[in-house]
């Protein structure tokens, strides 16, 4: 928090994000992080654009930082690696807003079942851009295509999120669906148990099973969205803006 302030930033929330909230963290594990911020009252009245960027810390750690409005709105595509930080235990909030955002904590499973086909299929896209990435050789990564041919920690995301989704469409907790049941297969995977070519075949078969969880659900899911989730974010929206702003003018 005290980072973000220095650079120009009016944080409101800060929370962990990643391994830690799966049980799955090792000693080499980021503590990376999302923040909410808010806009001035000049970028809303000069129609600038929301804040969405991810700074460095110096210890290499990321911060994702985005503007409230954009993180309600990533809320709303029900992208998992955003909701999951309404449920960290680790997280600190600025005691000015509290009660707005203990309102969004306190509805984080309505939030997380907002439009649940839209979750699954943003579940499916997530573990395709592993899949697509597992063997591809990024910059950040290349050791590791060279060492094992594929990036393991790529293939344990795709394993978490299928059964993510497979606990998910039948009406698990979010909160509960976020530690994985298979914690040591994951773990395994995670520090390169397995050669190039049972990697793929995990891949694959992991994949395979997503696209029928994805088309089951289609099948027989009507879609539902929440409407009290909208109204809800339209409520805390407002008066967190009322209530800087006026400071801001006064």
């Amino acid at each position: 928090m005290d980072e973000l302030r220095k650079r120009g930033f009016k944080p409101i929330y800060l929370a962990l994000y990643g391994s830690q909230n799966y049980k799955l963290e090792n000693s080499q594990s980021d503590v990376d992080t999302k923040a909410m911020v808010l806009p001035s009252l000049r970028d809303i009245v000069l129609n600038k654009k929301p804040v969405s960027r991810t700074i460095t810390l110096k210890n290499g750690e990321q911060c994702d930082v985005k503007d409230m409005r954009l993180m309600l709105e990533n809320f709303k595509k029900q992208n998992i690696n955003f909701l999951e930080i309404l449920f960290t235990e680790h997280y600190f909030m600025d005691e000015e807003f509290k009660h707005e955002l203990t309102r969004l904590r306190t509805c984080r499973e309505e939030i997380a079942h907002y439009n649940k086909l839209s979750a699954v299929k943003c579940m499916k896209g997530m573990a395709l851009q592993k899949f697509k990435a597992m063997e591809h050789p990024y910059p950040s990564v290349l050791d590791k295509i060279e060492k094992y041919g594929y990036d393991p920690k790529q293939l344990h995301h795709i394993a978490r999120i299928r059964e993510f989704m497979f606990r998910y469409v039948r009406n698990e907790p979010f909160e509960r669906c976020l530690v994985p049941c298979n914690r040591d297969y994951l773990i395994k995977i995670k520090n390169a148990h397995f050669t190039l070519q049972e990697a793929r075949l995990i891949a694959q078969k992991e994949m395979s099973q997503i696209d029928k969880i994805k088309e089951d659900f289609e099948k027989h899911t009507t879609v539902f969205v929440d409407r009290r989730v909208e109204e809800l974010f339209n409520d805390v929206l407002y008066k967190i803006f009322r209530k800087e702003f006026k400071k801001e003018i006064i």
